[in-house]
């Protein structure tokens, strides 16, 4: 992405995923899944802003997907160009082309929607109180790798 898209658009971001309980399991084993709507579902709807995995850059934000959940992942994300998705256009829509990925065009940009499972790392499952300290940790390692890469 890097060398497609230049250093700033590839540094990595932290972003939150927020899930019901009984999915924790899968996507610990497997990680995060692009929603291809027969073995991979959404939960709630087809998508807002575009048929893939969402994340927030807020840790509160997407708390009531959780359905109760205390827990919830933390991921390094790639986002690359992002393109500014409404709702309802990019309802259920895959990737816009030329972009790595959608951004809530509304709602303060608190949504970002990846089509790829690759640009998402899984590095913990955290609680609300675990933020500041696993947020310190992820940007002592993005400015690390940045750094000397």
């Amino acid at each position: 992405m890097r060398r497609r898209r230049g250093s700033s658009l590839a540094k990595p971001k932290i972003l939150y995923h927020w899930t019901r309980q009984h999915l924790f399991e899968p996507i610990i084993n497997g990680g995060l899944k692009v929603p291809d709507g027969k073995k991979v579902t959404h939960t709630t709807d087809t998508g807002y802003y575009g048929r893939g995995i969402y994340m927030s850059p807020d840790p509160n934000y997407a708390q009531s997907y959780g359905y109760g959940a205390t827990l919830f992942f933390v991921t390094l994300a790639l986002p690359g160009l992002q393109y500014k998705a409404s709702y309802p256009k990019s309802l259920g829509k895959p990737l816009k082309k030329g972009y790595d990925s959608h951004i809530s065009q509304d709602r303060n940009q608190m949504e970002w929607v990846f089509f790829d499972n690759h640009q998402l790392l899984l590095c913990y499952q955290i609680s609300l109180d675990q933020v500041e300290y696993v947020t310190n940790v992820l940007n002592k390692v993005i400015d690390d790798v940045f750094t000397y890469s």
